[in-house]
């Protein structure tokens, strides 16, 4: 997963514009063996880049004659990085989280509070995981993988949007939602709450 920060944004500009400058080359040329051989040849259009961060308001680059890049995040938090990482762990190490566009899912090495009954059909771990989907609030979940074992840190401040999901970073803990519906979780070592 690649992760570009607001100062990376003029790296990826750069090589934008490189990649297109040496396939608009290509195309000068064929152009030119096009006209000295029959008539020219339709090539196929430019696909269209999707922004993967930034931290700032939606910004537009010229990278080429003719073509222009869009960086706009779906949901822009101002003064807040914003990264799309499938799987990270909270700088403590305390904490890691699995995304997708359909859900996004936090378990904890260690906690202090209590946990409610194991639910009768709760066949494997109970307690350690919390998980938000696109259908009603935050719940505790029972399950049989984790997800430690990553190695992207989402630094405190900072959060992770995978479509409707987005998980926010912060040195009280971690909380992630569902941007639609607005139905999620806050987890912590000391404390969870689910909405």
């Amino acid at each position: 997963m690649v992760t570009v920060r607001s100062s990376g944004l003029r790296a990826l500009a750069v090589l934008g514009a490189l990649v297109l400058g040496a396939c608009a080359s290509k195309g000068a040329e064929s152009a030119a063996t096009a006209s000295a051989s029959g008539p020219p040849t339709t090539e196929a259009p430019a696909t269209s880049l999707r922004p993967i961060s930034t931290t700032s308001p939606a910004t537009t680059m010229a990278v080429a004659p003719s073509t222009t890049v869009v960086v706009a995040p779906s949901t822009t938090v101002p003064g807040m990085t914003t990264v799309a990482l499938n799987g990270f762990v909270s700088p403590s190490g305390n904490i890691a989280c699995a995304m997708s566009a359909a859900s996004a899912r936090c378990d904890l090495q260690t906690r202090t509070w209590s946990l409610p009954p194991r639910p009768a059909n709760c066949e494997f771990d109970w307690g350690g995981s919390l998980k938000v989907t696109g259908q009603g609030p935050g719940f505790l979940a029972c399950t049989s993988d984790s997800p430690f074992g990553v190695t992207a840190v989402l630094a405190y401040g900072t959060r992770s949007v995978i479509g409707s999901m987005a998980c926010t970073s912060a040195e009280t803990g971690m909380t992630c939602r569902n941007t639609v519906t607005g139905h999620g979780f806050s987890v912590s070592r000391d404390d969870y709450s689910v909405f």
